[in-house]
């Protein structure tokens, strides 16, 4: 007899069967959810411990460094700089909030058959291609540069090289200063004065080369050498050029110009004149000096005294004085204003009228040699500064450079007066020096006027001619102008001056103020040490021109 079947162990009662897997320990999916995130939140608290650790520590720096003085050393020895010639020892331990590196010290000796320049060069850009920032030390003697290398805005080297200074290139700079000469003389000769410019010669000293270019001019009348002398000083508005005058030529009847740009020479221009300049006469030798000496002077003080005077035949009259047209001191008092003229040549004669009352004004010309000096210096000791433009006169002989012309353009009337300017630092105001033509033309000076507007200058007009514009001119455009009543030194004979400064002070109490103009010449220099006291003495104060404007 067959027993009975026994249940198969683990089967379900009912059926007998084996349990299925999914009912034997089913996982739950909210614990699979929490195991991710808590392997997610310890690798990311990993990740911030790691972080914070690195962040604890800087990063040593100093390997990249060495590898840029590495690739330096290549390049120089590449370059032909023998090894020894090479030092690189370690300055100093630096570090900032993230790293820290070595301060490294280099001194490079470069042989002379190589150049400074070249192999400062080479260095430069083998920097540039590791992006290393390459600085030039300051104010470094000749034959000795100083380079700061930075990574990443950390300095980490400093380079000395030295050598044998590389000569200064000056060719172009001369070469243009040459070619400006020689236009600018062309402008001034009339026939049959002649300018004949030679080949230029290349030239050349230990420490620079450049172009050399000699001219000669065949001088013919009426052209004076002063206006050589004049146009050649026009040229001083290049940085580091001067100007300066042969007084011992080797030639009779010549005189010489040595044009320098820096310390070369690089224009010589020998004037023969075609006869002897006549010598003043034992009468006007006297006339010029009280104690029967003729005047001296260098060859500075030649410059202004050559120039020719604004006006001779419009002068004004005490007796008969023209309508004031400058300002009247409200409080009834008196004042005077005296413009000094034709500064810019330097000499004796700018050093006395410099030591007078600095409530003089000075207007000064551009181009001339001392310009920007005498403006300087002037407006230091506190002397008021005005600019002296040269302007159109009614005779060709007389040009200035960079004189206006009628008819020009407006952009050349406002390049020549912003040159004109730059080369007179600190005028506050602006006079016309000769302009007899120029002033009478309306519209040429309309042009001007519309230049020097939005510049806040003043503008006072010397009355060279009567159909003189000027004034109008600026009070229709409302710019703040005066016009000037008196010439004081049209003759350089001392009483001649000393009664125009009498006539000046009549004037005063006349008008209650006048605007009286003289020159930077030698006589009118020790007139005006002896006049000025006697303003003071008639109860007129002297005030700078801009306080007589309206």
């Amino acid at each position: 007899m067959t027993p009975p079947d026994e249940p198969v162990k683990g089967a379900t009662p009912q059926t007998g069967e084996p349990p299925s897997p999914a009912h034997v320990h089913a996982p739950s999916w909210l614990a699979i959810l929490v195991g991710v995130w808590a392997v997610v939140m310890a690798a990311g608290l990993c990740v911030i411990l790691t972080t914070l650790f690195l962040r604890s520590r800087p990063i040593d720096l100093s390997e990249v460094m060495r590898n840029h003085i590495r690739d330096v050393e290549s390049v120089l020895l590449s370059n032909h700089v023998p090894r020894e010639k090479i030092a690189v020892s370690t300055g100093e331990a630096r570090s900032d909030e993230s790293s820290k590196w070595a301060y490294l010290e280099c001194r490079v000796d470069v042989p002379s058959d190589l150049s400074l320049g070249g192999i400062v060069h080479v260095v430069r850009r083998s920097m540039a291609r590791r992006e290393v920032t390459v600085l030039d030390e300051a104010s470094s003697p000749p034959g000795r540069i100083v380079l700061t290398l930075q990574d990443g805005g950390r300095e980490f080297a400093r380079m000395t090289l030295t050598g044998k200074p590389d000569k200064k290139n000056l060719h172009e700079a001369t070469r243009r200063i040459a070619e400006e000469s020689s236009a600018l003389l062309t402008q001034v000769l009339q026939p049959p004065s002649k300018l004949t410019v030679s080949t230029p010669e290349a030239r050349e000293n230990e420490t620079a080369e450049w172009t050399f270019t000699a001219m000669e001019i065949q001088l013919a009348a009426p052209l004076s050498a002063q206006a050589i002398e004049t146009a050649l000083a026009a040229i001083m508005h290049h940085k580091d050029t001067a100007v300066s005058r042969i007084t011992e030529p080797a030639q009779p009847l010549a005189l010489a110009y040595s044009v320098a740009y820096g310390e070369v020479e690089c224009v010589l221009v020998t004037v023969h004149r075609a006869e002897p300049e006549s010598a003043p006469s034992q009468e006007d030798a006297m006339r010029n000096s009280e104690d029967g000496s003729p005047e001296e002077g260098t060859s500075e003080d030649s410059g202004s005294e050559a120039l020719p005077l604004d006006s001779e035949h419009l002068n004004g009259d005490a007796r008969k004085p023209a309508p004031p047209l400058h300002k009247r001191p409200a409080d009834g008092s008196m004042q005077v204003a005296i413009i000094v003229d034709d500064g810019g040549y330097g000499g004796s004669i700018t050093e006395e009228v410099l030591a007078l009352d600095p409530a003089l004004t000075l207007s000064i010309l551009p181009h001339a040699p001392h310009s920007t000096e005498t403006a300087r210096r002037a407006q230091e000791l506190g002397f008021e500064v005005m600019l002296h433009m040269p302007m159109e006169n009614s005779s060709e002989q007389n040009a200035y450079p960079g004189q206006l012309v009628t008819g020009m353009a407006p952009e050349d009337v406002q390049r020549l007066t912003s040159e004109a300017l730059a080369d007179v630092p600190g005028a506050v105001g602006i006079n016309n020096h000769t302009g007899s033509k120029f002033t009478s033309d309306a519209t040429s000076m309309r042009t001007f006027r519309e230049t020097i507007k939005p510049l806040n200058l003043f503008f006072v007009d010397s009355r060279t001619m009567s159909t003189s514009t000027a004034y109008s001119v600026a009070q229709e455009l409302d710019i703040q102008s005066a016009a000037r009543d008196l010439f004081l030194d049209h003759e350089s004979d001392k009483a001649y001056i000393r009664e125009r400064f009498q006539q000046l002070i009549e004037l005063c109490k006349t008008q209650g103020s006048a605007i009286g103009i003289c020159h930077f010449r030698k006589n009118s220099a020790a007139v005006l040490t002896e006049m000025l006291p006697r303003f003071k003495e008639e109860g007129i104060t002297l005030v700078h021109v801009s306080e007589l404007v309206e």
